[in-house]
């Protein structure tokens, strides 16, 4: 859930939608209205995909291997949802204060997008 809502919001935040909401809006007021109505639509969407899954799938606590998998994915969700607030930061006007442009987030956040884009384009090459 949260690497979805972090690709929308650097989709949103990069002008893609551009033609689709609000296309008479300022250009910064309609990128964060897009992002503020895709948010909770990709959480309600994902809940309910979650919930139809522990209703098909039973787990059980004592698998070691639940604990493993629960471990890594709330690590990867810590870490987009970080990406997505870094992503939000950068919608208003601390983007510009030296205090965010000089910490390692900022490097990150600037980072992290080119590193998922080749990422994805190895994985999908190697499929294909």
């Amino acid at each position: 859930m949260a690497f979805s809502l972090y690709a929308f919001a650097l989709k949103i935040s990069t002008g893609h939608y551009t033609p689709y909401f609000f296309p008479d809006a300022d250009i910064s007021f309609r990128s964060v209205l897009r992002l503020e109505i895709v948010s909770p639509l990709v959480v309600i969407f994902l809940f309910l995909l979650r919930r139809f899954h522990n209703l098909v799938f039973i787990t059980h606590k004592s698998v070691p291997g639940h604990h493993v998998a629960g471990a890594f994915f709330g690590f990867l969700t810590g870490f987009f949802g970080l990406l997505y607030l870094f992503v939000w930061i950068n919608f208003t006007d601390l983007k510009t204060q030296d205090w965010w442009t000089s910490s390692l987030e900022y490097q990150l956040s600037q980072d992290i997008p080119e590193l998922i884009k080749v990422v994805v384009k190895t994985l999908v090459s190697e499929i294909t």
